[in-house]
């Protein structure tokens, strides 16, 4: 993440300067399974779009004890290999640790899920956010989802370091973005997608507000947004952005009726 650490500035539009992601409908995408199991609980859908132009899928499906896996993209759940157990960790409900993906010619490595109580992993600044005071309002035993994979490169880059050559990054999506929770579907036609393997950009990092007279954190994340609130994949960056690049924002100044906006472009120089 970047981080401006004092900024007093009253906000009517921020736009990043950064590269566009690759334009890709993911509301568009087919999100039918091809063969379910008998499920013990009642499911929960999320559907991984992978690839450049999500061409590939994989679906996740909770069921209670158990996270149904589409390692290979086939859309067959029914495979004994699909099946992970719930596993123990302090402070999770549950974690399961799925291991590697191969789908479309391309290994996708180290996957994790892991579901937690929200109202026991709220942080205070997550707290102050409008979404999660919605949220625990309307679902006092919510659960937050957080999904963590090694995602392949389109091609292999220097690692800034030591300048070894990486062919993969860890990519995390959840437990929240600037769209809202992460939350599985009931039905696969409303599962949020995370794109993997996308374009990357800038993304706000929650419900970020900058008040005028008071000296405020922005924070921005570098990763590929996904269908649906919290499906934004952010990377795990140190290895591949110099720590001399940093971000720009450019902000829009209120002004009186019939005044022109006043625009200024600041850098986001902290990282954490």
């Amino acid at each position: 993440m970047a981080r401006a650490a004092s900024l007093v500035l009253p906000l009517v539009a921020l736009v990043f300067a950064a590269c566009p992601a690759l334009a890709v409908d993911l509301a568009r995408i087919d999100r039918r399974v091809g063969k379910e199991p008998r499920y013990q609980a009642k499911p929960k859908y999320c559907l991984l779009a992978l690839g450049p132009e999500a061409k590939h899928r994989a679906w996740l499906v909770l069921d209670g004890q158990t996270l149904h896996v589409d390692r290979s993209g086939s859309g067959d759940l029914t495979r004994p290999d699909c099946r992970v157990a719930r596993k123990a960790e302090p402070g999770v409900e549950s974690l399961f640790e799925a291991g590697d993906l191969t789908v479309g010619g391309q290994r996708y490595a180290g996957l994790q899920v892991r579901v937690l109580s929200a109202k026991n992993n709220v942080g205070a600044a997550q707290a102050q956010m409008p979404m999660f005071r919605d949220f625990l309002a309307a679902q006092p035993d919510g659960k937050l989802y957080l999904i963590s994979i090694e995602v392949p490169l389109a091609r292999p880059l220097r690692d800034v370091r030591d300048s070894s050559l990486l062919k993969a990054t860890r990519h995390f999506a959840g437990e929240y973005d600037a769209a809202g929770i992460l939350q599985f579907a009931d039905r696969p036609d409303r599962a949020p997608v995370i794109h993997l393997g996308g374009a990357w950009t800038l993304w706000p990092d929650g419900q970020q507000q900058l008040v005028r007279g008071r000296s405020e954190d922005l924070t921005v994340k570098l990763g590929t947004p996904g269908h649906g609130p919290g499906t934004f994949a952010c990377i795990c960056y140190d290895a591949l952005v110099p720590a001399s690049a940093g971000p720009r924002v450019r902000i829009e100044y209120p002004a009186p009726p019939g005044k022109k906006a006043v625009a200024r472009s600041h850098a986001l120089e902290d990282r954490c």
